[in-house]
Parts: C-alpha cells; sequence; structure tokens
C-alpha cells in the first residue's frame, strides 16, 4: 500500500460493511456506518479488462490534511427584540448558511441576515455551518448582548473540517499503445462522526476521474464511512485530489512498464474540445495538450528525463476541474445560481451589489473589472463593490468548486452591458445620432471611426439623470446552460455538471538522497489553461498558491489521529514521515 507520504500509516480506518449484531454505529439509521454511497458502472469494464494488453492493480492511501487558513473560525452574532439576528461570520456561502442557522435555532430564513466580512483565507474549510454560528446567535438571545466566539488555533484544528483520508483500491486496463481501455476504482473515505457538504466530495472522487483522460468503460464503488473523528469535508480541489494522485501515479507506472513516454501516455488518452465523456461532461474547450507541452518544455522534459544522475529526475501530472457546479448542490430552484445588481450615482460612479463571497483570491476585483470593461469604463476605480450581504445583494451560491469568475462573471457582464445600452441611449440623444452608430471605450461614449464626437460616460450619467429624474439600476443573472443543468442522470454519475473545464499539467525535477530520504524539489513547473486570464496577477497567485498547497500535502503534512483525538493539534506540530 502506497500512501501519499509514499509511506504506510500507523492507523488506517477500520470499516464494516456488514449490518452485523456487533458493529457500533456512529448514527444508528446508518448501517455498516456508510454515510454516503456512489455506485457507477458505465460501459462494460470486465469486458475491456478482457481485452486489454496490460492490466495494473494498485492499492492508496491518502492521509488527513487541514486548511490552515490564517484566521481561525470566528462569527459575530447580534439578536434582536423584533426576534431578527444578524451575523457576520468567517464563511463562504453566506445564503446557504443563512437557511442552515434559521433552521437550527428556529426561526423563520427572512429573520436571518448573514453579512460576511472579510475573510482570512477558506479553502473550503469555511464552506460549511459549523457550530459556532447558531450557538453565537442562541447566546446572544439568551444575554439580550451581541456575542463574539472567535477559535484558537487549536479549536479550529480539531473541531472543523478537513480533507477526507481516503483508502483506493484502482485497477487499470490498456493497450500496448497505452490507451486506456478500462478503469475499476473503490473508494473508501473516512469522513468522520457527521455530514456536511462533505457528500458532494465523495461525489467528485467518483465523476471526476473522467478526466482529462477518456475512459470507454469506468464502474466505481465510493463510501464515504462514518467514523468517531472529527468531520472532513471540502478543501481545495474538493475531492478531486485524492483520485487524481492514484491516477497519475499508475499512470507512470504504466508508462514505465510498456516502455513508453509518461508524456505521451498523457496526451493519446486526452480529452479535446468537443468530447462529450462517458458521463454526460461536455468538454467545451481544452488546453490538455497545450498544458502538458508547455510544462514539459520549461522543465526540459527531453534534456532531463532518464539523463541526470541516480536519485535525480523529472516527473509530470496532469489535472481537471470543473468550472462551478451547472445545478445548486443546496437549493431547489434558485432565483439564478447568481446575481449582480449595478446602479449609477449622480457624480457618475457605479455601485455593484454581487452575492459572491471573496475570501481572499480576489474575486470582487474580477468582477468589477468585467463590469468596467462591459460598461466602458476606464478602469475600476469608478465601481464600488457591496459583496455578500444577505439582506442587500443579490444571491449568489458561495465560493466552491472554482465557480465565481464563470458564474458571477457572466452576472456582472450582464448587469454592465445594460448599464451601458442605457447609456449609449442617452449619448445618443446628445449627440443627436443614432445609438447603433456609437461605442463606449476608455470612459467615453463617442461616434464610431469619430473618436472626437462623443462624451465621457459621467457625462452620460448626471445628463441621465437631470432628464429622468430615476436611478439607473440593472439586473444581471447568470444560469449555466440547460444541458449543464439537467440532472437527471444524477443517480447514475451521469450529468454535465459544470458549464466548462479546466485542464493543467504541473511539471517538478527532484532530488531524492538516497540515504537519507530528504526530498528536495528544485523547480516546479506549472502550466494551466484557464481560459482568458482577466485578472493575470491573480491568476499566477492562484497557481502559486496551489503549487504550495500540493506541494505540502505531497511532501510533509500529516495530521494524526488515534483513537479518535487529534495529535496534530498546532502548526508546529505537522508531522513529517521521513
Amino acid at each position: 500500500m502506497q500512501s501519499l507520504l509514499m509511506l504506510k500509516s500507523k492507523e488506517a480506518f477500520q470499516v464494516i460493511y456488514a449490518d452485523a449484531p456487533d458493529t457500533i454505529r456512529i448514527h444508528e439509521n446508518f448501517p455498516g456506518n456508510i454515510s454516503t454511497l456512489t455506485m457507477f458502472h458505465h460501459g462494460d469494464v470486465d469486458k475491456a479488462f478482457a481485452e486489454s494488453d496490460y492490466i495494473l492493480e494498485d492499492k492508496y492511501q491518502t492521509q488527513y490534511t487541514h486548511h490552515s487558513y490564517i484566521e481561525p473560525h470566528a462569527v459575530t452574532a447580534e439578536f434582536y427584540p423584533s426576534g431578527e439576528v444578524t451575523i457576520w461570520p468567517s464563511t463562504q456561502t453566506p445564503f446557504y448558511d443563512k437557511v442552515c442557522i434559521a433552521e437550527t435555532i428556529g426561526v423563520p430564513v427572512n429573520k436571518v441576515r448573514v453579512i460576511k466580512p472579510h475573510v482570512g483565507g477558506g479553502f473550503g474549510g469555511k464552506g460549511d455551518v459549523h457550530s459556532l454560528f447558531p450557538v453565537s446567535a442562541l447566546l446572544s438571545r439568551m444575554s439580550g448582548k451581541p456575542v463574539q466566539m472567535v477559535y484558537t488555533r487549536e479549536e479550529d484544528i480539531v473541531s472543523t473540517t478537513r480533507r477526507h483520508p481516503t483508502i483506493i483500491e484502482q485497477k487499470i486496463g490498456v493497450m500496448k499503445d497505452g490507451r486506456i481501455m478500462g478503469f475499476d476504482s473503490k473508494i473508501l473515505a473516512d469522513g468522520g462522526a457527521y455530514q456536511g457538504i462533505s457528500m458532494v466530495s465523495i461525489f467528485v472522487m467518483a465523476v471526476f476521474q473522467h478526466g482529462p483522460y477518456k475512459l470507454p468503460n469506468y464502474r466505481c464503488d465510493a463510501r464515504r464511512i462514518y467514523t468517531n473523528k472529527p468531520y472532513c469535508g471540502a478543501q481545495r480541489g474538493h475531492g478531486g485530489i485524492q483520485p487524481r494522485f492514484v491516477i497519475e501515479s499508475m499512470m507512470d507506472i504504466i508508462a514505465e512498464n510498456l516502455n513508453l513516454d509518461p508524456l505521451e501516455i498523457r496526451r493519446v488518452n486526452g480529452l479535446h474540445a468537443g468530447d462529450i465523456t462517458l458521463n454526460k461532461f461536455r468538454i467545451r474547450s481544452c488546453g490538455h495538450i497545450e498544458s502538458i507541452d508547455k510544462a514539459a518544455e520549461d522543465i526540459g522534459w527531453n534534456e532531463k528525463r532518464k539523463k541526470l544522475p541516480e536519485g535525480k529526475g523529472v516527473g509530470l501530472a496532469c489535472n481537471f476541474f470543473a468550472s462551478g457546479p451547472g445545478f445548486s448542490y443546496f437549493f431547489t430552484n434558485p432565483p439564478s445560481h447568481s446575481g449582480v445588481n449595478i446602479t449609477t450615482e449622480e457624480d457618475g460612479t457605479f455601485l455593484m451589489y454581487t452575492g459572491s463571497s471573496d475570501i481572499g483570491q480576489g474575486s470582487e476585483t474580477a468582477l468589477a473589472m468585467i463590469a468596467a470593461e462591459a460598461i466602458g469604463l476606464s478602469g475600476i476605480d469608478q465601481i464600488k463593490v457591496i459583496a455578500a450581504d444577505t439582506a442587500t445583494t443579490p444571491m449568489d451560491l458561495g465560493t466552491y468548486g472554482s465557480r465565481l469568475t464563470t458564474i458571477a462573471g457572466n452576472a456582472a457582464k450582464m448587469a454592465g452591458t445594460k448599464i451601458k445600452d442605457e447609456l449609449v441611449e442617452t449619448a445618443a440623444d446628445m449627440l443627436e445620432a443614432n445609438k447603433e452608430d456609437l461605442e463606449a471605450r476608455e470612459g467615453r461614449i463617442f461616434v464610431k471611426g469619430n473618436p472626437e464626437k462623443g462624451v465621457t460616460i459621467k457625462q452620460a450619467v448626471q445628463t441621465r439623470f437631470a432628464v429622468k429624474r430615476i436611478p439607473l439600476t440593472t439586473v444581471g443573472f447568470y444560469n449555466p446552460p440547460a444541458d449543464t443543468g439537467d440532472v437527471s442522470g444524477f443517480a447514475e454519475g451521469k450529468v454535465s455538471l459544470s458549464p466548462t473545464w479546466s485542464f493543467g499539467a504541473h511539471a517538478a525535477e527532484v532530488d531524492i538522497d538516497e540515504e537519507t530520504g530528504v526530498v528536495k524539489v528544485k523547480k516546479v513547473s506549472a502550466a494551466h489553461d484557464c481560459g482568458f486570464a482577466i485578472n493575470p496577477m491573480a491568476v499566477e497567485g492562484q497557481i502559486e498558491g496551489c503549487v504550495s498547497m500540493t506541494f505540502g500535502q505531497a511532501t510533509c503534512e500529516d495530521f494524526r489521529m488515534e483513537n479518535g483525538s487529534t495529535m496534530t493539534n498546532s502548526l508546529r506540530k505537522t508531522s513529517f514521515m521521513l
């Protein structure tokens, strides 16, 4: 058995499937302590293995990791005599929080207001409704005073979610040229004592194996198990990381055993734009091959592979993830997946109201940039963003699944375009021109081909106020394409799931001291197909962050548990199992 640390764990979680009389149930109504069961079978896997030239079976184990955000969980709550409560939590999902808090403390949903303040990092760890939220509200109601609760670092590590540790048995059949014939995957995920939103994680572990490679035949049995430990949930990559580690490791082994270049086996099996996977993922765009080539070129693959001294080498692995789910995990028929309102001020500035949650990734800046370009402004200094207040901003489903730029960004574009159309109409009257002959750009609205004949956007705003004497407000919203929101095949794992997909490849040059086991990563080259980079600096920051987090998980992070207790209860006690 291999682990992400390439070591055997001292405490593998034990699972009993059968409802035996002596089985201790964590929850009485969950036989075998199976909290979530996901089983899919697409194609004919047994036939695919029978026809394969080579079959590899292996077993892997991944460990607990904690998000280790800078800001621990914190919340302030104030209950009012009217029966209403306002809560300021460290969160990624304020609208989801609102519903769950109302249900927990027994008040109508319209009596709960959630305001997301600045958040010191989340990475999925602040996507669940943690006990601090309803407890602080109840204490405020009992005391008649505002209540603030802040976890210490130890309390945060011990009491909040972390990435699921897993045991994965994988079987892959291929032809001599490396073409994949069949996948068979068995996944056990240690879920801890409670559920939260982590039922999504086990679903993702199963269905996201359908990229970035074509799978003609696929079978999966994925089970999330209740155990006597703190519960697990979303962490960056939300269920996609554990199987990706297994598959990429096995692709390397298969390539080595078949005397193939690991790059070529990834190229020959790669998805392409226009493909529809076996489980109905619609690949509208795809930079899989380009990412491999860019990462390989930058790391010097051809010059270094199998040509470096003993203990030194290069490796490459590919990634695949959604750009936002195409349906709501939490709400039935929400008004939209994301809404944005833009209002003009009399001084020519704009207010943008968005329900989206910036947790440090810079989404508010990206949305302001999108809206500014749609309106025709010269920069974002004329737009003030008001975000994530369930009483004043339109609904957004939350920050998870790499969804914000795609989902909320399209809503911001729609609202900005509507504002521009209104102002172009005003400018047409001011210039005595046809609105079809005008364009808005760099803070001005002018006649196409004659930039001198025009007015500033500020002048158009002020003129509209003077003439119509009513505020200019527009509404933008976004819902994914209809084929993405179709969940009729959800139970079979056949659902388009995301409006679009991201691809990428990371290459690394590594030195290993064979006597001490010390690993030195000399260089990492990361190539990502992220579409059009609206804010290139922010995109680079996101990529550098993901390299840092996976580097830690792959080399040294291991949050230990013993008899249900968290032994790694501070950032100083991260285990180095070398």
